[in-house]
Formats: C-alpha cells, structure tokens, sequence
C-alpha cells in the first residue's frame, strides 16, 4: 500500500513538471493563535526572496493538501501546476516562477 501512495505521489509531482532549477517550500505551518497576523505571508515571501536571489534558481515550488491554502499561495503568485486524489485528499503541485526583473 505504501508503495502504491508513493507511485501515486510521483505521478502527480511529475506531472508538475518541474524539472528546472528552483527551491523548494517544505512544511510551513503558523501556530492557529497567529493567523491571519501575516506571518505566514513573510515567511513565504522571505523564502521567495531568497530564490529570486539566486541565479540558478528559476522559481519555488510547494505542494499542500489543504484548499483553504489556495487562496494565499495564488496571491504570493504561486500557480497550480499539477493536482491529484492522494489517499482522501487532493494534492497540488504549485510554482511561483521568479520575476524577470526581481528587486535586487
């Protein structure tokens, strides 16, 4: 079963299409007290700073497994680039490709 939710999850990630240099956000979580307060927001901006630094770096990629995510992810400029039925969840494979003329 184990192996099956891995193919499933490699699946849905290749289909994201990724395959450029860019970074990628792990685990991002705001204690629920703290919501809404903008700390997520500039921890994610802060990181997006950093791989429109980097000049290898063509973008951020994250995925998440929770809907109400969507909103603020699309606002930072994050796009869907994949999605897909992960055991009861859906999962999204989303890019923020860096600016053209990111502020240096």
């Amino acid at each position: 079963a184990l192996a099956a939710r891995f193919a499933t999850y490699d699946r849905i990630a290749a289909a994201a299409g990724l395959d450029m240099p860019h970074y990628y956000l792990g685990v991002l979580a705001v204690h629920p007290r703290f919501q809404g307060a903008g700390i997520g927001k500039a921890l994610i901006a802060a990181f997006l700073d950093l791989s429109y630094r980097d000049i290898r770096s063509q973008g951020t990629a994250l995925e998440t497994a929770s809907p109400s995510n969507l909103g603020l992810y699309g606002r930072l400029g994050f796009q869907t680039r994949s999605s897909g039925a992960l055991d009861q969840v859906t999962l999204w494979c989303m890019f923020c490709p860096k600016p053209a003329d990111p502020v240096p």
